[in-house]
């Protein structure tokens, strides 16, 4: 089970974000800022003020908003590699 162990704010709704099994990079939640709950992280400001729940091993706001943990991995890899596949067509 893949769990947070360590968060940073970057910028924007980018997080750098580390995890239990190694794997570590930044996310760009600004997508996933929908719904009643997320609506109030839209602004920077907000979304900055976050901590790492040591009960729920994941990202959590003061509006006891929070992501699954699996969720955040697989979004901080899938784009990793799209950045990674416009990195090598670039610079080809």
């Amino acid at each position: 089970m893949v769990e947070v162990t360590a968060a940073q704010y970057v910028d924007q709704f980018r997080i750098r974000i580390q995890f239990n099994n190694g794997d570590e990079g930044v996310v760009d939640l600004a997508d996933a800022l929908w719904g009643p709950m997320f609506e109030p992280l839209k602004d920077p400001e907000v979304f900055r003020r976050f901590e790492v729940s040591n009960v729920l091993h994941t990202v959590r706001w003061d509006n006891d908003a929070d992501l699954a943990p699996e969720y955040l991995h697989q979004k901080m890899v899938e784009q990793t590699a799209a950045r990674e596949r416009e990195n090598v067509s670039r610079n080809g």
